[in-house]
Order: C-alpha cells, then structure tokens, then sequence
C-alpha cells in the first residue's frame, strides 16, 4: 500500500496471515490512487478518502463510500497550478 496506488483487498486468512487478494477498485467506481489512511465516520460507517495527483488535475479530490462499497460524493478540491 502506498500514496500513489489504488486500495488493496486483504483478507485474514486460516493461520492468521494477512493475505493480499488484489487492488481494490470498488466495482470500477474509482481509477485513481487514493491515500493509505482512509477514515471511517463512526456513526453513519461511511469512508472517507483523498485522491491527489502532483503531475495532473485535479490535484486532489475528496471521495466517500457508503458502507455497501458506493461512491457517493467525489469533489474536485485544487484543481489549478499552484504559484
């Protein structure tokens, strides 16, 4: 897992092993790296996360995810080169 790759899958499997089952794409909703500490809404479960890209626009977006894997909200949030 990294900044700059899109979330991966693991599972815990029988020997207690985390186990990498592959990217994460939540059903072809997203194509783009998010960051490697998304945050969980303690009350309604819902996941929110940040995209950034250094070289392209936007730059960086806001992403959430309700508890079914459903992207409901993605705001572009600096889209323009910075001075």
């Amino acid at each position: 897992m990294s900044e700059d790759d899109l979330p991966y899958h693991v599972e815990i499997n029988s020997q207690g092993d985390l186990e990498t089952i592959g990217r994460f794409r939540f059903d072809d909703q997203i194509d783009c790296p998010v960051i490697a500490h998304p945050k969980v809404d303690p009350t309604t479960f819902d996941l929110h996360t940040l995209s950034y890209n250094v070289l392209g626009k936007p730059h960086l977006r806001y992403l959430k995810f309700d508890t079914c894997e459903k992207k409901h909200v993605t705001w572009t949030l600096f889209s323009s080169n910075p001075r």
